[in-house]
């Protein structure tokens, strides 16, 4: 899934690590800085005491070159459009939603020994990244439920005006 000209990896060592992207340009942010962040909200959720978990989108802009980079983990969106609502140009879903069931979850849920049900849930959650849900992720096999950001890059469309072309807004 995701946008065309997506580059960047996913949470399972997709992108280099040593800041750049696919098509060899530097990334805005280094996939292990973005994991560091993500990280540290999940420490902070949870020493808060939360028993609910939460998903999470980031939208980094590069305007000079172009380029948007997304850290997004669960089932929170990125929609790329045109400022000027261009029919030719519909809007455009950036981020696949991270479920039990999505062929690259499956694969990274059954090597942690997490069994995914017949309704596409894990352990009770139909996402298998999210921050929080401590008493969810005691109970599963380690390295199950993520709170590790999948990343990716996108192009921005040229045009637009003052703004550099499309918008980015979560959803």
């Amino acid at each position: 899934g995701g946008g065309s000209g997506e580059g960047g990896g996913s949470g399972e060592g997709g992108g280099s690590g040593e800041g750049q992207g696919d098509d060899g340009e530097e990334e805005i942010i280094r996939e292990e800085a973005a994991r560091s962040a993500f990280a540290a909200v999940e420490a902070a959720i949870l020493r808060q005491g939360w028993h609910d978990g939460s998903c999470a989108t980031v939208a980094l802009v590069d305007r000079p070159r172009r380029r948007l980079q997304l850290l997004q983990l669960g089932d929170c969106n990125a929609m790329l459009h045109s400022p000027r609502g261009c029919a030719s140009s519909p809007p455009e879903l950036l981020c696949p939603i991270h479920r039990p069931t999505e062929p690259t979850e499956a694969a990274r849920l059954a090597k942690a020994g997490a069994e995914v049900s017949s309704t596409g849930r894990c352990g009770g959650l139909a996402v298998s990244r999210a921050f929080g849900d401590a008493e969810l992720k005691a109970r599963l096999p380690a390295g199950s439920l993520l709170a590790e950001p999948e990343l990716r890059c996108v192009e921005l469309p040229a045009g637009g005006g003052e703004a550099g072309g499309g918008e980015a807004g979560g959803g």
